[in-house]
């Protein structure tokens, strides 16, 4: 059951990466665009939207580019988390049934959850002592 979680859990942390880091490779285009525009005001020697519309367009674009990555990987990372850990917890409940299902078959007895040696040694712990006293 582990090896099965383990090999379900391959690549979400290239997603949790990627969801996480993104955003901050759009922050780093955003400043790169904007020196390129105080760069270029200051070779124009102006101020003018014509000399900075250009470093201003290309850190809007890395922004935005930064944010259509990392929406879609936390949006995949978090769906494939949930089904994992929904799967996990079906598994585990399954096969404590199996489990209480063999032990509650195998005794013969039908009393559920003791097995032969359990009820053996308490037989022989309790016949040939006394209670304890203080």
């Amino acid at each position: 059951m582990l090896m099965t979680i383990t090999d379900l859990k391959r690549g979400l942390g290239v997603l949790a990466t990627v969801g996480a880091t993104a955003p901050f490779v759009g922050l780093l285009g955003t400043t790169m665009g904007i020196v390129n525009s105080f760069a270029a005001m200051a070779a124009s020697g102006s101020g003018g939207l014509a000399s900075i519309s250009s470093g201003v367009s290309e850190a809007l674009i890395t922004t935005a580019f930064g944010l259509i990555v990392a929406i879609p990987a936390v949006w995949l990372f978090n769906y494939f988390q949930i089904k994992i850990d929904n799967l996990t917890a079906e598994m585990t409940y399954t096969s404590k049934e199996m489990i209480d299902y063999m032990i509650k078959n195998i005794t013969g007895t039908g009393e559920f959850g003791r097995s032969r040696f359990t009820r053996e040694f308490n037989t022989t712990a309790t016949a040939g002592s006394a209670p304890i006293s203080q």
